[in-house]
C-alpha cells in the first residue's frame, strides 16, 4: 500500500513539473517586446518598451555601436508590462543597436530588437587658449564648447598626437605643441565640423648653436658661442659639468662663457625655456701634460730620449732641457715623445709644455755626459734678457782656469763666427788656481733687439765647452711675435702677425684641422713674406686667406726662418644668405644721405676709409640739391610749361590772362635757373676736392 502511494505521488510530481516547465518555455519563446525610440538628440534618447512579462525580473537594456563600449541600463517594468528608459552620454551621428537580457532560471539574451541613429551635434567652438606662445612640447589649455566628440587637433596642418591630447570636459581640453609645429592657428576637427581659432599660437623657435671659438682651450679660457633663437637661458653645460651662473654672459650675438673646472672634452649644451641647444662638435679641453718615465736619464748631444706620459700628441709645443732653448721633437703621440739632446744642453730638469702654456717638469735631473768639464754647462737667465743684453750662467764643477764667453748671431754660427760675433769681443772670467765654483755669471751687452743668438763658453785655449741659444726682447717690452685672427667669414680669414724682426723671413701655413695627422707634414695654403723695417716701420703684417670651407676648423701656423713660432685655431662661419653678400649695404645706400664711418677700416690708421668729414658734408648738400633739382624741380617745370600753354591757348586774346601766363612762366624759369646755379656751385667745390658728384638723380 505504501509503495503504491509513493509511486502515485512521484508520478503526480513529475507530471505537474513537466506542465510548469513547458509553460515557462512556451512563455519565453513567445516573449517579443515592442521597442520604440523618441526624443533622439546628438547625445541622448528615450526608449519605450512594451509587451514585457511582469513575472520576469532583472531586465537590462543594452546599446552597442562600433564607436565605443556598450551601454547597459536596468529596466523598471510597470504593472502593465511597459517601461521607459532614458539613455545619455551617446555619441553624435552614430548607429546604435538595442538589445535586452533578463533572468528567469537562467540568463536570456535578446541581441537585436531595434536600431536608431543619433543626430549630428553642435559644432565645437574655441573661446580662448593659453598660453598664446611657447616652444615645442609646451602644454596649451583650450577652452570653448562642444569638445566631447572631436576627432583630433591640428597646428596648421601638423596633427597633435593622440597621446598628447587630453579632454578635461566638454568645454576644455589640453594639448602639447607637436614636433615641427610652426606659428599657426589651432584647428579642432569634429563630426559636426571643424573649427579654427581666430588667433595664431606663436611657436618660439628652438635655440641653436651655430659655432663656437676657439675650438680648444684650457680650464679658465673664454669661449664665444654664436647662437640663433636664443632666449630664456637657464644654464650652460660642458657635457655633464655645469658652468656656474657667473661663468657665462648672454648677449645679442650669443653667449660668452668660461671653461669651468673639471670640464673635459665634450659638447656644449645651452638649456633654455624654449628647449636645449647642443653643439655639433665637442670643445677640446686641453689637459696639462704628465710625465711617467724618461729613458735614458743621461746622454750626450744627439742622443734620443723617450718621454712616456699622457696629454702629449697634437698639443705638445716644445721640450726643454734644464729650461734651455725649445728642442725639436722627433715624434709625438698622446702618450710618447721622442726628442734628441740638443747641442749645448745642460744637465737639469726636462720640461714638456703645450701651446696653452700648460707644462710638466721631470722630478729627476737629466745628466749631460759629453762636455769637456763633465757636468759643466751654460744657460741664460731668461728673466734678465733685455733688448740689448743677456746674462750667461755657467754651472757645474767650474774648476780653475780662464773661461771665455762669446755671443754670435745664430744665422752665422758656427761657420762664420768672426763675422757674426757681437759685443766687444770675448768676455773672460778667471777662476783662481785651486778654486772651483758651482756657477759663474757673465753679462753680454751690445746685442740687437728681437734677434736670435748663440752664447758659447770656451776654456783656456778656446776649447769649446758648451753653448746656449736665446732671443733678445723687442725694445723695452717682451717679444711680441705672434699671430691672431682679426676676422672670419664662411670662406675667408684675416690674420694679424705682430712682433716681426727686420730681415727675417716669415711664412703662414693654413691647414684644415681635420687634415692634421701626427708625424706627417702639414698640407695647406701658404703665404710667404719677408719683413723689412724700412718699408713698414710698424712690425705688423695683415694677411688674408680665401677659399675656406664653411663650418670647418682651421689652424694657422706661423714660421720665422722656417721655425714654428706660433699658431692659432679658428672655425669658418656657417654660410648664410647674409654672408653671401659681397658688400654690406648701408640703410642709406642709393639714397640722399651718403655712407660714412662704415665698411672697411684702414689697418695703418685704424680709421674708417669713408670718414664723416667735410667731403661727406658737401656730398650730402649736393645730393639734396640734386634731389630737389632733378627729381622735383625738373618734372615740376615741365608741368608748369604745359599748364601755362593751356592757359595761353584758352585765353582767347584776353590781355589780362596772357599777362598772367607770362608772369607764371617767367617766375618758374627764374626759380629753376637759381636752383641750377646752386647745384653748379656745389659741383665745382666737390670737383676741387676730387670728388665726382655725378648727375644721377635720386631715382637712378
Amino acid at each position: 500500500m505504501n509503495k503504491k502511494l509513493i509511486g502515485l505521488i512521484s508520478f503526480l510530481f513529475l507530471f505537474l513539473s513537466g506542465i510548469s516547465t513547458d509553460s515557462f518555455l512556451n512563455r519565453a519563446n513567445a516573449f517579443s517586446p515592442i521597442v520604440s525610440v523618441r526624443d533622439i538628440t546628438y547625445k541622448s534618447a528615450t526608449i519605450n518598451i512594451s509587451g514585457l512579462d511582469t513575472t520576469i525580473y532583472s531586465y537590462n537594456l543594452n546599446l552597442s555601436s562600433t564607436l565605443g563600449p556598450s551601454i547597459s541600463k536596468p529596466v523598471d517594468v510597470k504593472a502593465d508590462g511597459t517601461a521607459v528608459v532614458y539613455v545619455t552620454d551617446l555619441s553624435q551621428k552614430t548607429l546604435y543597436t538595442i538589445g535586452m537580457d533578463y533572468y528567469s532560471s537562467q540568463k536570456v539574451i535578446l541581441s537585436s530588437i531595434s536600431k536608431f541613429t543619433t543626430i549630428t551635434g553642435p559644432t565645437p567652438k574655441i573661446t580662448i587658449f593659453s598660453p598664446v606662445q611657447g616652444s615645442i612640447g609646451e602644454t596649451i589649455t583650450v577652452e570653448g564648447e562642444n569638445f566631447k566628440d572631436i576627432n583630433g587637433v591640428l597646428f596648421g596642418s601638423i596633427p597633435v598626437l593622440s597621446s598628447e591630447l587630453s579632454l578635461v570636459n566638454e568645454n576644455k581640453l589640453t594639448i602639447k605643441v607637436p614636433p615641427k609645429a610652426v606659428t599657426s592657428n589651432i584647428v579642432i576637427k569634429a563630426i559636426a565640423g571643424d573649427v579654427t581659432s581666430t588667433t595664431r599660437f606663436i611657436v618660439i623657435p628652438t635655440p641653436k648653436i651655430v659655432a663656437f671659438s676657439p675650438i680648444e682651450g684650457i680650464v679658465g679660457d673664454t669661449i664665444m658661442v654664436e647662437t640663433e633663437n636664443l632666449r630664456g637661458v637657464d644654464s650652460v653645460w660642458f657635457g655633464s659639468v655645469k658652468v656656474p651662473d657667473e661663468g657665462f654672459k648672454v648677449s645679442e650675438d650669443g653667449i660668452t662663457l668660461t671653461v669651468p673646472p673639471s670640464a673635459v672634452t665634450s659638447k656644449i649644451t645651452i638649456k633654455t625655456t624654449a628647449g636645449d641647444a647642443t653643439s655639433k662638435d665637442s670643445f677640446r679641453v686641453v689637459q696639462a701634460p704628465e710625465i711617467t718615465s724618461i729613458d735614458p736619464m743621461s746622454g750626450k748631444a744627439g742622443d734620443t730620449v723617450t718621454i712616456i706620459g699622457k696629454n702629449f700628441g697634437d698639443f705638445t709645443d716644445y721640450v726643454k732641457f734644464n729650461n734651455g732653448e725649445p728642442t725639436k721633437m722627433e715624434s709625438s703621440t698622446p702618450t710618447k715623445i721622442e726628442v734628441k739632446v740638443p747641442v749645448g744642453a745642460t744637465g737639469g730638469k726636462i720640461t714638456v709644455m703645450n701651446w696653452h702654456n700648460l707644462s710638466i717638469t721631470s722630478k729627476d735631473d737629466f745628466i749631460i755626459s759629453n762636455t769637456v768639464l763633465g757636468k759643466v754647462g751654460i744657460n741664460v737667465d731668461e728673466a734678465k734678457i733685455t733688448a740689448t743684453t743677456a746674462k750667461i750662467i755657467a754651472s757645474g764643477n767650474v774648476t780653475s782656469g780662464d773661461y771665455h764667453f762669446s755671443v754670435y748671431d745664430e744665422e752665422g754660427y758656427p761657420d762664420n763666427r768672426s763675422k757674426f760675433q757681437y759685443a766687444s769681443g770675448p768676455t773672460t772670467y778667471t777662476v783662481p788656481v785651486d778654486k772651483s765654483y758651482a756657477s759663474i755669471e757673465v753679462e753680454m751687452s751690445g746685442l740687437k733687439p728681437s734677434s736670435r743668438y748663440v752664447g758659447v763658453m770656451y776654456k783656456d785655449k778656446y776649447d769649446e765647452v758648451s753653448e746656449v741659444h736665446f732671443k733678445t726682447k723687442v725694445g723695452s717690452i717682451d717679444n711680441l711675435l705672434g699671430i691672431k685672427v682679426l676676422s672670419t667669414t664662411s670662406t675667408s680669414v684675416e690674420l694679424e702677425v705682430s712682433g716681426l724682426t727686420d730681415g727675417r723671413k716669415y711664412q703662414i701655413e693654413l691647414i684644415n684641422n681635420k687634415d692634421v695627422i701626427p708625424n706627417t707634414p702639414y698640407k695647406g695654403s701658404k703665404i710667404e713674406f719677408p719683413y723689412v723695417q724700412d718699408l713698414n716701420p710698424t712690425p705688423i703684417e695683415i694677411k688674408s686667406f680665401s677659399g675656406l670651407v664653411p663650418d670647418n676648423n682651421y689652424i694657422a701656423i706661423l714660421y720665422e726662418d722656417g721655425k714654428n713660432v706660433g699658431r692659432v685655431t679658428f672655425i669658418a662661419k656657417v654660410a648664410t644668405a647674409a654672408a653671401a653678400t659681397s658688400k654690406a649695404k648701408s640703410i642709406y645706400d642709393g639714397g640722399i644721405v651718403p655712407e660714412c664711418n662704415t665698411g672697411d677700416i684702414d689697418p695703418v690708421t685704424k680709421q674708417y676709409k669713408n670718414p664723416c668729414n667735410f667731403t661727406f658734408l658737401m656730398t650730402l648738400i649736393n645730393n639734396i640739391i640734386k634731389f630737389l633739382l632733378f627729381t622735383i624741380a625738373t618734372p615740376l617745370i615741365a608741368l608748369i610749361v604745359m599748364y601755362t600753354g593751356y592757359l595761353y591757348i584758352t585765353a582767347g586774346g584776353d590781355t589780362g590772362k596772357t599777362e598772367k601766363v607770362r608772369h607764371i612762366l617767367f617766375n618758374a624759369v627764374i626759380g629753376y635757373v637759381v636752383a641750377l646755379a646752386a647745384w653748379l656751385i656745389v659741383k665745382t667745390i666737390l670737383s676741387s676736392l676730387n670728388v665726382d658728384p655725378g648727375i644721377e638723380t635720386f631715382l637712378k
